[in-house]
C-alpha cells in the first residue's frame, strides 16, 4: 500500500500506518501520533488509565480534530 499524501505529490512511498479517523494510508513522514488519556467511570469518580492510548492520524485529521488555538492580542 502507498501513502495517500505522497501520491498527491507524485511520489510512491510505502505506507506504515492507517489514519484512525479517515482511513488514509500514511508513510512515516505523514503520520502523526497522538496520545489520549483513557478515562473510565469507577464508583463515585473517574479512573485514568496509564499509559495513555496511542492514536495514529494524518495531518489533515490532526488539524481538524485539534481544539482551535486562542487568538493572539
Amino acid at each position: 500500500m502507498q501513502c495517500y499524501d505522497c501520491l498527491a505529490d507524485d511520489q510512491a512511498t510505502t505506507a506504515v500506518a492507517v489514519c484512525a479517523s479517515c482511513g488514509a494510508a500514511l508513510c512515516r513522514e505523514h503520520v502523526r501520533a497522538e496520545h489520549r488519556e483513557i478515562r473510565q467511570l469507577v464508583g463515585m469518580g473517574k479512573a485514568t488509565h496509564e499509559p495513555s492510548a496511542r492514536r495514529l492520524v494524518c495531518g489533515i485529521c490532526h488539524e481538524a480534530e485539534s481544539p482551535p488555538s486562542a487568538p493572539e492580542n
